[in-house]
């Protein structure tokens, strides 16, 4: 039929043809008696005494045992315990809304605390200081949030956590403190939020300065000490070197060039991680996907991600699930490619990340930004429509830089909707094109190009199965004296991971030590 294709940044999961939305955090699972632990949120069933994974305290029991009946959900850093009548009143509160009894002293003090420290300190205040409490508030470290990025502070005051954009505390409106990096920096154990491996501070103004930083970004002062390698792959992935099993070798004619890259940064050899099979493969993609995650959620506070369609959906969603992945709702799902066929098509990329990631991972669909395949018939429109939407978001006109961005591997060497000796391959001003006569059916789709791919932060291929062996060898060892490169080796990002398992590594050289 005729009509053009439009985007939309949200839409329905499911192939039912109705709008729908997915649910939301909250106590859907949660049985009677079961218990949410105030110090790292974790759903305990009604039989664990402590919380499963961090060994926290019922804090909810507790209060119980001394007559105090509170939601300590509702319970946030600064919010007070009345003396008198053991009622929970809110940080900004200066007298109890119950029995109008004053705020005590003890809570004017400027004590940067969690909830539940705060809380089970107020306990001891109010009934005595027991041996249990005690020792939960020694062995106790305060942390900042999750979402806490550089820049952002925390009130003196009522302890709220405020963007780096606040002057004022959006809850008490205390002025921003002179000392407010100085505090973060206590809480973070002397280190700022977000600071990973490799990166550094400045030893002139004490700035935070990423890996990739040669020079401050503040004050311009040089790194002092030579700039670390590639980064460090997660725990469980390996770089290339001599190992009879995980890892296999390239000759030196297969390392990118840097000449072929988008970026002016130097390239750095792929990761490759082998293991024993599908599963395997896909459980360690989801652990550093998740890393990747952390990192960026803790730097920007958000997870810009892209997934590509076939088997990887599946493979990588499966995986994530099981492994009950935090903070989904800062993940923004883009796509890399899509057929130009109706969202619920057992053909399409969207339906395929719905049912494997979406719907498991409990994303917001309004986290989703993807090509609407429902009224096809015009890619070129569907492509330009893709692209300013992508741009949008990104508040750029620019290339777009996702956090990290999921390739699959076709037996042909294809990755997204770019294939072998296709004019696309050698497209260099779009960031999403559209291909009307793809050699492998649907026609019509519509792709992002290399200069996206070459721009992410990461790039992780996810491949597997004794049919993509003979490709995933030209790709990793290169074939002498071949002068027509597969798609998926024309990806020349600075930090390229693979994982595979055993059958499609089958063809690769295996160099022992």
């Amino acid at each position: 039929g005729g009509g053009g294709m439009g985007v939309r940044q949200h839409g329905q999961y499911t192939s039912s043809g109705q709008q729908r939305g997915i649910q939301s955090y909250g106590n859907k699972d949660m049985r009677p008696g079961d218990w949410m632990c105030m110090f790292c949120k974790a759903h305990n069933y009604r039989d664990k005494v402590v919380c499963f994974k961090c060994k926290g305290p019922n804090v909810a029991q507790m209060l119980q045992e001394h007559g105090i009946f509170i939601d300590v959900a509702k319970f946030r850093a600064g919010d007070w315990l009345c003396i008198s009548c053991k009622a929970h009143n809110y940080a900004s509160k200066h007298s109890c809304y119950k029995c109008s009894a004053a705020k005590p002293q003890s809570e004017n003090t400027g004590k940067i605390e969690g909830a539940a420290e705060s809380l089970l300190r107020q306990l001891s205040a109010i009934t005595g200081v027991s041996p249990q409490i005690a020792q939960v508030l020694s062995s106790s470290s305060r942390k900042l949030p999750e979402n806490f990025r550089p820049g952002d502070w925390i009130c003196p005051g009522c302890n709220g956590h405020n963007y780096h954009s606040k002057t004022f505390c959006f809850r008490c409106n205390l002025a921003k403190p002179a000392n407010a990096e100085e505090n973060a920096l206590k809480l973070s154990g002397g280190k700022p939020p977000g600071f990973r491996q490799g990166d550094w501070m400045c030893s002139s103004c004490n700035a935070h300065n990423y890996a990739s930083k040669s020079v401050c970004y503040k004050c311009g002062a040089s790194k002092e000490e030579p700039l670390p390698g590639p980064s460090a792959p997660p725990p469980g992935h390996q770089q290339y070197k001599n190992d009879a099993k995980s890892s296999v070798q390239p000759p030196a004619s297969s390392a990118p060039s840097s000449s072929s890259s988008s970026s002016s940064s130097p390239l750095s050899s792929p990761v490759l991680t082998v293991k024993e099979d599908t599963r395997a493969a896909g459980e360690a993609a989801a652990d550093f996907i998740i890393d990747e995650a952390d990192k960026a959620i803790a730097a920007t506070g958000r997870f810009t991600i892209a997934f590509s369609g076939g088997s990887l959906p599946k493979i990588v969603g499966e995986a994530l699930k099981s492994k009950g992945v935090e903070n989904t709702n800062k993940w923004f799902i883009f796509f890399t490619d899509e057929r130009c066929v109706a969202l619920d098509d057992e053909e399409s990329n969207f339906k395929n990340v719905g049912q494997h990631v979406l719907q498991p991972l409990k994303i917001p669909k309004e986290n989703v930004v993807h090509i609407d395949g429902e009224q096809y018939g015009d890619a070129a429109k569907a492509a330009k429509l893709y692209e300013e939407s992508v741009h949008k978001f990104f508040e750029q006109s620019t290339c777009p830089v996702f956090d990290l961005i999921l390739l699959g591997m076709g037996p042909d060497g294809h990755t997204c909707s770019l294939f072998p000796e296709h004019k696309l391959l050698d497209e260099a001003k779009s960031t999403v094109a559209a291909i009307t006569d793809s050699p492998k059916p649907p026609s019509s789709r519509i792709t992002f190009t290399f200069p996206v791919l070459n721009a992410a932060k990461a790039v992780a291929f996810v491949c597997c199965g004794g049919g993509k062996s003979g490709s995933l060898k030209a790709v990793i060892e290169g074939e002498e004296g071949s002068e027509k490169q597969l798609p998926a080796g024309m990806v020349k990002n600075k930090r390229i991971f693979w994982y595979v398992d055993d059958a499609a590594a089958a063809e690769l050289s295996k160099k022992k030590a």
